[in-house]
């Protein structure tokens, strides 16, 4: 087995991380940059984007900064007011996966499970109804932020 070959003297979350938190808000890191600064493909099928996934979690967690996708052209640093805006969008994402699952589970014929198999689908649907509760109170939540802020963006408070 051949001994692990650094790629370069910085792992590539670091190199994008160097320069994402360098960066103004609303300034693009444009696709090209990121392939010259890796020195590889970035939007290429089957290239791995996890250095950059890396960066943006480093960003969040010490910059409390974060990226958004600007489609076909590459990330934009988001201004602060936009973080609800996009923490919503995962919200409902995760809404949609939760009551998929419960779907799942209000599908099954219980009475071709074992006791064991019923006592891991109850408990399971109880987690499940719980989570979208509070999901649902969530949502009611974000959505009284965001007509906060359009107030205070639009003078009105």
């Amino acid at each position: 087995m051949a001994a692990f070959t650094a790629k370069g003297v910085l792992a590539e979350w670091r190199l994008i991380y160097e320069l994402i938190r360098e960066m103004s808000v609303d300034e693009i890191l444009r696709y090209e940059a990121l392939d010259e600064l890796l020195g590889r493909s970035f939007t290429e099928e089957g290239s791995k984007r996890n250095p950059l996934e890396r960066a943006r979690r480093e960003l969040e967690t010490i910059d409390h900064r974060t990226l958004e996708v600007v489609k076909g052209i590459g990330y934009r640093v988001a201004a602060p007011q936009r973080h609800i805006g996009l923490a919503a969008v995962h919200h409902r994402k995760s809404r949609r996966q939760v009551t998929k699952a419960k779907q799942k589970l209000d599908s099954t014929n219980l009475s071709a499970l074992s006791p064991e198999e019923r006592e891991r689908w109850e408990a399971m649907q109880l987690l499940t109804s719980h989570n979208l509760s509070q999901q649902r109170h969530m949502a009611r939540q974000i959505a009284g932020l965001e007509r906060a802020l359009d107030q205070v963006r639009n003078g009105q408070r």
